[in-house]
């Protein structure tokens, strides 16, 4: 198809190296110790740029600066794929002699410029970490913001006149169609049923998919219609933002000291303040969508929940193994990055590439060890190659999967079960490594 285009795969690839350059950029500037190589204008300029840095000899083709190159022209290869893959790949399943509406071409290349965008972020994250073993919350926090404000800007659109009718149980998936640039932000695929139907049909993954979700989400008739929907909203938006605070608990002079030390911790830091505005005005926007825009309101809350499970899964797991194995065991940058992850993608296909991330470490943690002998290995940059894995094949993950998730309020008994016994795994470990004299 690329072949057929030459100016289009030339322009893809210009696109691929300005993200590159763009990730790298983002990660010099935003590290705890910022680096100082770019300094004109035109060491900005993808791929070229970084050649043009003559004040630093010492730069020009150090570790550092093959890695900026080669990411940027791998960047600029794989956006061509990528564009394949969202646009050029569904309009060949189309059937013949079907024709994309503005809308529908719109949402597929919306779709794409969301998910290379996201894409962009977790590479800076991951080099950060790789560098400093830290995750910031420059990138997380503001790209939570952004997936939760797209929610509400561009929610999933349905070919029905009732957005509550939506999740009835006369639901037809034949009704639902891909028109807004919405739906890319919870991943759906689509698939094609000619004998059924001659539009694309469009399956959103919402917190209770594949069940639907409770009709008293969405805010319908009564004075306290949806309200349950606005409580854990708000629960989940809070829970996020006291999660960012700083904070210090210590027993070592009881709980009445540390209390006292907790809270004297919280009115002292800058950062509490400005979360305080930021969970007020986020509770100001949560109530007028759910207020006035119920139907922005349920896609919002999905983005919220998936937010809230997926960081409060990696944290439980942090805890947990943090408290088996007597030291801490994961940052809580990668909490607030699998927040992130959770808004952007919902909690389900969080779930999945919490799965697919040791095995993804498995192979990548040996490498660093060999390459760079480090003996701490950050956890971030396997959760965000995961992301992707998840992101690109999650037509054939969801179709796996779908039994499991189809478990429902079971899975999350499954889930604690499961974290019981990796502590438990986690303090034998602990245990024998001491009867050994392990370090």
């Amino acid at each position: 198809m690329f072949s057929e285009n030459p100016v289009l795969t030339f322009c893809l690839f210009l696109l691929g190296l300005f993200l590159g350059a763009s990730a790298n950029i983002i990660a010099e500037k935003l590290a705890f110790f910022q680096k100082s190589y770019r300094e004109k204008w035109i060491h900005f300029l993808p791929l070229i740029g970084v050649f043009f840095v003559s004040h630093d000899r010492s730069f020009l083709f150090s570790r550092a600066f093959l890695r900026s190159v080669f990411l940027e022209l791998f960047m600029g290869v794989f956006i061509v794929w990528f564009y394949g893959f969202h646009v050029l790949r569904v309009e060949a399943l189309a059937p013949e002699h079907f024709t994309f509406t503005y809308g529908e071409m719109l949402t597929l290349h919306g779709r794409f410029l969301f998910q290379s965008l996201l894409i962009v972020l977790l590479l800076a994250a991951s080099l950060i970490d790789l560098d400093e073993k830290m995750i910031p919350d420059a990138i997380t926090l503001p790209a939570t913001l952004f997936a939760l404000f797209v929610a509400a800007l561009f929610p999933v659109s349905f070919s029905v006149e009732k957005p509550a009718s939506v999740f009835s149980e006369s639901f037809n998936s034949e009704q639902v169609l891909i028109q807004p640039v919405s739906f890319m932000l919870y991943f759906p695929e689509i698939f094609w049923n000619t004998s059924e139907s001659e539009r694309p049909l469009l399956f959103p993954l919402t917190p209770t998919a594949p069940d639907f979700p409770p009709e008293d989400v969405i805010r319908g008739e009564g004075d306290t219609a949806g309200l349950w929907g606005l409580v854990t909203g708000l629960l989940c938006w809070w829970l996020w933002c006291f999660g960012l605070m700083p904070r210090q608990w210590r027993m070592n002079h009881g709980l009445s000291m540390a209390w006292k030390i907790f809270c004297a911790r919280l009115q002292r830091e800058r950062s509490t303040h400005f979360l305080l505005f930021l969970g007020n005005l986020g509770t100001v926007f949560i109530m007028i969508i759910w207020y006035l825009m119920p139907f922005q309101w349920f896609w919002l809350w999905t983005a919220l929940v998936g937010m809230a499970l997926s960081g409060g899964m990696m944290w439980c797991v942090r805890f947990i193994s943090s408290v088996a194995m007597g030291r801490e065991a994961m940052g809580f940058g990668d909490v607030v990055l699998m927040a992130m992850l959770g808004a952007f993608l919902g909690w389900q296909p969080c779930v999945v590439l919490f799965f697919i991330a040791p095995f993804v470490g498995l192979f990548l943690g040996i490498l660093l060890v060999i390459i760079r002998g480090d003996t701490e290995i950050p956890y971030g940059p396997f959760l965000c190659l995961a992301a992707v894995i998840t992101m690109i094949f999650w037509q054939t993950i969801w179709e796996k999967t779908l039994p499991i998730f189809n478990l429902g309020s079971t899975l999350f008994l499954f889930g604690a079960v499961c974290l019981v016994c990796m502590g438990i795994l986690l303090l034998i470990l602990r245990g024998v490594k001491k009867c050994l004299r392990i370090s």
